[in-house]
């Protein structure tokens, strides 16, 4: 195979990798993803103690229903309550009338 042909299977395979680089990129910048599962969050799960937010709602009621954990999986600080909640910007401190908590599990539902 001669130097031109190889450089024009290089430069075709390298506009290809740019190309899925943008999609990627795309997706990473309006989506965060759980660091537990690696799942996209619709609903985050935010600890009243230290606030993190890159946890999804079903990775939290997973270590606190089945596992009957409630420290932070990113820092480790127990928290007796969590929000859950569509805003990664929200915090129990933010109190809404439109929160509904689950006291038994310490379990804080936002509606949106």
């Amino acid at each position: 195979m001669g130097f031109i042909k190889k450089m024009e299977i290089e430069y075709s395979e390298f506009e290809v990798g740019r190309e899925a680089g943008k999609k990627v990129q795309e997706i990473d910048e309006e989506s965060v993803q759980c660091v537990i599962c690696t799942d996209y969050i619709k609903y985050f799960a935010i600890p009243e103690t230290c606030n993190h937010n890159l946890i999804c709602w079903n990775c939290v009621l997973k270590q606190r229903l089945k596992l009957n954990q409630t420290a932070c999986s990113m820092c480790k600080e127990e928290s007796n309550r969590v929000l859950i909640t569509t805003d990664k910007t929200q915090t129990i401190v933010k109190w809404d009338s439109r929160m509904i908590e689950e006291v038994t599990n310490g379990i804080v539902f936002s509606n949106p």
